[in-house]
């Protein structure tokens, strides 16, 4: 009789674990699957890339006689010249009539010059503008009508076409080789740091650039970096730089996958803790507010250190939702 109890017993039991497991499993297969980390002491590394433009530390305008027609062009933008090349050249008529019309004041102005007084002391003055203009038109006329760089360097505007008259204001510029070149660019003030290096991408080349203090305007901090020679520039083209920063070493640094955002735009993570139930310990995650000091493209800097943090889950949460913890 008892034996029949017992196994009646054993059997009765056996038939509620089953249960209790089946339960349990049901409770938990739709569940979110989570795991964890903790802070640790780490830097915050940041890059932000602008765009800059490189421009000759000295520039030149060349001088080229006016009401000329231009007969050939020998320089395109951008092209690199040595002393003496030939930038255009101009119709010997236009030179030739605009010497001796020059020529032709010259002599009215020595008569005016000769009868002193204002007129005379004006005229003087007007006599040295000429003997300037008539000694450049007659270096052109002597080099075959072609006007000629004085320095090496590279043409950053060139603003004549063929069959153009030449005007007085200057169309033709050139940045001097030798006294080199440096790329100018702007950082917003709201996402300038102190940072610690500045490369760019310059023809093919990784160029290291030497950082200096950049100056404040108008919501921008202007960097002025000098570049090492190189060839082939161009005044005013564009090139990418970017800028690195490291930040002295945070106590609290989380992966940014941590981090949520309420509707405010307020901070906050999931942080895992247990409780009991009638089946044993459950665990659930509650909302933790968090300020963050700063962060790069992976990891955030929080105030305070923070363990048992929800690094990545199976599916989306909220507060006091049970989940189940798994190891990676």
């Amino acid at each position: 009789m008892k034996r029949g109890i017992y196994a009646g017993l054993a059997v009765l039991l056996l038939v509620i674990g089953g249960c209790t497991v089946i339960s349990a499993n049901n409770y938990t297969k739709d569940l979110a699957i989570v795991t964890l980390t903790s802070t640790v002491s780490n830097c915050v590394r940041s890059e932000l890339t602008v765009t800059g433009e490189i421009y000759y530390k000295k520039t030149m305008d060349v001088e080229i006689p006016t009401g000329c027609t231009v007969e050939e062009i020998f320089a395109e933008v951008g092209d690199h010249l040595t002393a003496g090349s030939p930038l255009l050249r101009l119709k010997e008529v236009d030179l030739q009539i605009a010497y001796y019309q020059k020529l032709l004041k010259v002599e009215a102005l020595e008569s005016v010059k000769a009868s002193g007084g204002t007129e005379g002391e004006l005229a003087m003055w007007q006599l040295q503008i000429l003997e300037e203009e008539i000694s450049a038109l007659k270096k052109v006329i002597d080099y075959a009508c072609m006007v000629r760089i004085e320095s090496d360097g590279y043409v950053i505007k060139q603003g004549y076409a063929q069959g153009d008259l030449t005007i007085s204001e200057p169309l033709v510029k050139m940045g001097i080789s030798e006294e080199g070149c440096y790329l100018e660019c702007s950082v917003n003030a709201s996402a300038y740091k102190e940072f610690t290096s500045a490369t760019a991408a310059i023809k093919n080349q990784t160029v290291q650039l030497s950082l200096k203090e950049p100056v404040y305007d108008n919501g921008k901090y202007v960097f002025k970096m000098n570049l090492p020679e190189l060839t082939e520039c161009k005044h005013g083209e564009p090139v990418e730089v970017q800028f690195k920063y490291v930040s002295e070493e945070y106590k609290a640094v989380l992966p940014k996958s941590c981090i949520w955002y309420d509707t405010d735009g307020s901070a906050y993570v999931f942080e895992v803790a247990t409780r009991s139930r009638n089946f044993g310990e459950e665990s659930y995650v509650r909302k933790v507010g968090v300020t963050i000091e700063e962060q790069d493209n992976l990891n955030a800097a929080v105030k305070s250190p923070l363990s048992d943090i929800v690094l990545r889950s199976s599916q989306e949460l909220w507060d006091m939702a049970v989940v189940v913890i798994v190891e990676e």
